[in-house]
């Protein structure tokens, strides 16, 4: 088994070690680093070591040169633009805590992030859309019977109940967009990041830069 690899399985010591968290920590390095260089951007706080804000499932604070302040929440995933498929976190069960603590409802449920970006990692595709939207095309692919459900054995002490639905859910809603992330080097700090290139299909949208206007947190 992958125990300190990329991936999460039951013989993991814990989930966010190793290469496990490698891979999400780039993914957040490389939306960072793009958010920092937008020109609408002020300025961004790194919230990801802070307890309190990790509770709350969320990564960065960003506030705009018009003094709005913006919370966001970063998700790294290696089958998004692959399978076609969306994750949704619903719970995470924890095999060692009593049982009226052992059940807790997943990010997808709980983030206080009014903004959700998905870092592809096979294609270097930054996919961003509102966290009620992306709820939202939860809820519709829910209804129409278009999500399927798996139980991943995150590692020794928890399991996670996820479910997949197809992108069209979201890829439809009007604040998604897709960036390119900086690329070939996303850390050179002359890496060109300011105006991203927009990899939205047609009928999701040509801007090429991040709509932040329609949130706000004061």
């Amino acid at each position: 088994m992958d125990e300190e690899g990329s991936t999460p399985n039951a013989n993991r010591k814990r989930s966010y070690s190793g290469g496990y968290m490698k891979v999400g920590n780039e993914g957040e390095d490389v939306v960072l680093r793009w958010l920092r260089n937008l020109p609408s951007v002020a300025s961004v706080e790194d919230l990801r070591e802070i307890e309190e804000w990790q509770r709350r499932h969320v990564d960065f604070r960003v506030t705009m040169k018009d003094g709005r302040v913006i919370l966001f929440e970063v998700k790294t995933d290696n089958h998004l633009d692959v399978t076609g498929n969306w994750l949704w976190e619903f719970n995470r069960i924890y095999l060692t805590l009593p049982i009226n603590e052992a059940f807790k409802l997943g990010w997808s449920v709980t983030s206080e992030a009014e903004i959700l970006i998905f870092y592809a990692r096979t294609t270097a595709i930054i996919h961003v859309v509102k966290m009620m939207e992306y709820r939202l095309g939860f809820r519709e692919a829910c209804a129409n019977g278009d999500c399927e459900w798996g139980i991943v054995h995150t590692d020794q002490i928890k399991m996670t109940h996820n479910a997949y639905f197809p992108d069209s859910y979201i890829k439809g809603k009007p604040s998604y967009r897709t960036h390119s992330a900086p690329l070939p080097n996303p850390f050179s700090a002359t890496a060109d990041v300011g105006n991203p290139v927009s990899t939205s299909k047609p009928e999701s949208g040509t801007a090429t830069i991040i709509d932040l206007k329609c949130h706000t947190r004061r």
